[in-house]
């Protein structure tokens, strides 16, 4: 009689056992499964930053060369790099007279969110290069 109680706690200990470990197994799996999906919703965002970063960098861009090109044509028709008349943006040092001087920096000066990008440039008058300083701004950080 007590060999009979004994084996089937056995038997029953090993249902157990049995059912636990398949549990695990099962939870696993669907772990990898849900790891799997969330992964493109991931990649899918990343994208989405990578996308508002490259547009508010021509925003930017666009903004600072027209506002340039509008400071001194009244009297010359010539714009001025590094004129301090772009909305939003602080340049210095700022240039007032055609052709202006290129080697400047343009900071934003309202806090937006998204960030605006600060823009430098280097060169001469003639050859003036425009950089834009981002650099994953908007990217979140990675977990």
């Amino acid at each position: 009689m007590r060999t009979e109680r004994a084996r089937r706690r056995n038997e029953r200990g090993s249902i157990l056992l049995h059912v636990l470990v398949t549990s695990v197994l099962v939870s696993i799996f669907a772990a990898g499964i849900l790891r799997m999906a969330m992964l493109r919703y991931k990649a899918n965002s990343r994208n989405e930053y990578v996308m508002k970063e490259k547009r508010l960098d021509q925003s930017a861009l666009n903004t600072i060369v027209t506002s340039w090109a509008a400071a001194g044509s009244g009297a010359t028709g010539y714009g001025v790099s590094c004129a301090n008349n772009v909305p939003n943006y602080s340049c210095s040092p700022a240039s007032v007279a055609p052709p202006g001087t290129c080697g400047c920096t343009c900071t934003p000066t309202t806090v937006t969110n998204p960030p605006q990008p600060t823009v430098t440039t280097a060169g001469t008058p003639a050859n003036c290069t425009l950089t834009i300083g981002t650099g994953n701004d908007l990217m979140p950080a990675e977990n």
